[in-house]
């Protein structure tokens, strides 16, 4: 027989399909678990979260108290449930073991969903907001959401949970720009390729928010380097070496258009490059191209949604970026000038 926790569980997530089907058309398919827990919980909150059919974390993000209240519910019905699982034996303990699995996946969820609202942008206007929510694919985006929710519900770690929240912000600030195979590459990384991966970019330079590698391997073996969560030190040659491997990084020749000014990050600051070839006029384009080592197109979107903490080689890479280029613009009189800037 189902305890009286269990029913009103139950009857709560009938009741948010229900509403969620019926509340005034707002909801254009099929709800996902978040809006079947705001319904739950907060449902005097659906109008306002919910914009063309679709829940907007922006809205939620600007209403954050009652987000907050929504999870403080949740946690209490947790707490009733494990006092009740507490005294219970047999049949009725395994019931509440349950109750509780459920329960706890979705706190995660929220707990996921309330760390996206610290990386969703402000700066979209509500003209551009709007733009975006119109031209955004419903069969995508509600596909896009089941994968999320899946993935968010399971028990991560932190690194996971923070690229996931990122990714969700990403997709809430410029629809259809996450895709779904990225969250895939989210789910499925080792923890040890991402701790590879973190020193990778910690070590790059960044040209345009994509992270290289320019220093040969003899180069990359005098670093000596932490992984971001301090488990193992290792060398820039090893890890580079490792994630090739993995297919995670590769030996590309990196090409990029030099119209408008290219953007350098590393650990001494943000510096800018700009190239003018001989006879340049203003609109022409020209590129330049670099060997480096670089992620893969797999390893790309985890890449972008990683916030690096730089350390002492990529600022070896980055003199050996404008080393080369100079140099090269020196001895090639057909390359044109090469002017970095934010010395």
């Amino acid at each position: 027989m189902a305890t009286d926790i269990e029913v009103a569980y139950r009857m709560a997530e009938k009741a948010a399909v229900a509403g969620a089907n019926l509340a005034a058309g707002l909801v254009s398919d099929k709800p996902g678990k978040l809006l079947k827990l705001i319904f739950a919980y907060a449902p005097e909150a659906t109008a306002q979260w919910v914009v063309n059919g679709r829940l907007r974390l922006a809205r939620i993000k600007a209403n954050e108290a009652t987000f907050n209240q929504l999870c403080f519910a949740m946690l209490e019905h947790h707490k009733k449930v494990l006092k009740k699982y507490a005294a219970a034996t047999g049949e009725k303990a395994f019931s509440f073991s349950t109750t509780l699995e459920q329960l706890e996946s979705d706190l995660r969820l929220l707990a996921t969903v309330q760390r996206s609202f610290a990386y969703i942008s402000d700066d979209s206007t509500a003209a551009e907001r709007q733009k975006q929510e119109q031209n955004q694919s419903n069969e995508r985006d509600q596909s896009w959401w089941d994968m999320f929710e899946d993935f968010a519900r399971r028990i991560n770690e932190d690194w996971r949970i923070d690229l996931l929240a990122k990714a969700l912000a990403a997709q809430e600030t410029h629809p259809d720009s996450m895709r779904r195979k990225a969250l895939w590459e989210i789910a499925m990384l080792e923890a040890d390729d991402f701790g590879a991966l973190s020193v990778f970019c910690n070590s790059s330079v960044y040209l345009d928010g994509k992270p290289l590698v320019l220093l040969d391997p003899e180069e990359q073996n005098k670093f000596k380097l932490d992984a971001s969560d301090d488990r193992w030190e290792t060398n820039l040659a090893h890890v580079v070496s490792a994630l090739t491997d993995k297919g995670l990084v590769q030996k590309i020749l990196t090409q990029f258009d030099t119209t408008e000014v290219v953007t350098v990050e590393h650990l001494a600051g943000t510096h800018y490059l700009k190239h003018t070839p001989p006879g340049a006029r203003t609109g022409d384009e020209s590129a330049i191209q670099v060997p480096a080592y670089g992620p893969t197109d797999y390893a790309l979107d985890i890449c972008r949604l990683y916030q690096p903490c730089f350390n002492i080689a990529s600022d070896a890479n980055y003199a050996f970026f404008k080393r080369l280029l100079e140099t090269t613009a020196a001895e090639d009189t057909d390359m044109g000038s090469i002017e970095f800037s934010g010395d």
